[in-house]
């Protein structure tokens, strides 16, 4: 529907874009709320290992393995650089969402949510310098 508009060059109403724009800025502060209830639910040890190892692969391993790519194909680090602080940077809500979607329990993605936030505070200044 947006790229009819968009393509179409449609003008519409401010109040539809204010509406749009609302909504949109609704979706972070609404995972975080969503977060915080599921992380005082109890937890079984197996969800909080898997989460460790979620944690473990996405700021630790991911960022390695794409600055081994960049090096080993020769690409710049300045214009990687992007690329280089996403890979380091925390998982989002869209696996939180998906989980809840599927009936998946959501235990493991919370917690390395929180895990990968704490961690992406020490990963991105260091892959900042890095790069």
């Amino acid at each position: 529907m947006e790229l009819i508009v968009f393509l179409l060059k449609i003008d519409l109403p401010l109040s539809l874009y204010r509406l749009v724009d609302f909504i949109c800025d609704t979706g972070t502060p609404c995972a975080l709320i969503a977060m915080g209830i599921l992380l005082s639910y109890k937890t079984s040890r197996d969800q909080i290992k898997l989460s460790l190892i979620i944690t473990f692969l996405k700021v630790l391993l991911f960022p390695i393995l794409l600055f081994s790519f960049i090096f080993l194909f020769g690409h710049d680090l300045n214009i990687s650089k992007t690329t280089m602080m996403v890979a380091a940077a925390p998982i989002g809500a869209m696996g939180l969402i998906f989980a809840s979607i599927y009936n998946v329990k959501t235990d493991a993605v919370v917690r390395a949510g929180i895990f990968t936030y704490m961690l992406s505070l020490i990963s991105i200044p260091i892959v900042g310098s890095i790069t």
